[in-house]
C-alpha cells in the first residue's frame, strides 16, 4: 500500500520499519498520508481504510491474533462486493447507445456492401467467426 521497503536504515527513527510506521500512522489516523498516491487513486477511502485495519491486523507481532488467509481473502471480497468501483457508477448510456447502434445512423450490419458468396468483391460473411469459403 506504501511502495516503501520494509525496512529502511536512512529514514528517520520513526519510519524505519515500515510495520511500526504503519500502525502509528493508523492509530494517528494518518493511514492516507502514507498510502501510495496512485493506490489512493484506485480505491475508495471506505476499502482504503478497511485494508488499512486488515493489514495492521495482518502484521500483529502475535501470531495467534493475526488473521488466516481465509478470513483475510474473505474481508477483502466483502471489501471489494460492498464498494462499487467509480468507473461502474458513472452513467454510459450514451456509449451504450452508440455501441449498440441505436443512435447511430449505420446499418446494424458490419459491412455496408452485399458480402455474400455471389458478391464480387471476394469478401466472403463471417459465420462463428471464421472466414466462410464457398469452394
Amino acid at each position: 500500500m506504501t511502495g516503501k521497503k520494509p525496512l529502511s536504515p536512512t529514514k528517520s527513527e520513526e519510519e524505519r520499519n515500515l510495520a511500526t510506521y504503519f500502525i502509528m500512522s493508523i492509530k494517528e489516523n494518518r493511514l492516507f498520508q502514507i498510502v501510495e498516491p496512485r493506490i489512493l487513486r484506485e480505491g475508495s477511502l471506505e476499502q482504503l481504510q478497511g485494508v488499512g485495519e486488515l493489514v495492521k491486523r495482518c502484521i500483529n507481532l502475535r501470531g495467534e491474533e493475526r488473521p488466516t488467509m481465509k478470513e483475510v481473502a474473505m474481508e477483502l471480497e466483502g471489501l471489494r462486493r460492498n464498494t462499487k468501483h467509480p468507473w461502474i457508477q458513472q452513467e454510459t448510456t450514451e456509449e451504450n447507445e452508440a455501441l449498440l447502434g441505436e443512435q447511430s445512423g449505420f446499418a446494424s450490419d458490419l459491412y455496408a456492401i452485399n458480402v455474400g458468396p455471389e458478391s464480387s468483391t471476394g469478401i466472403y460473411p463471417i459465420r462463428d467467426n471464421r472466414m466462410i469459403n464457398p469452394r
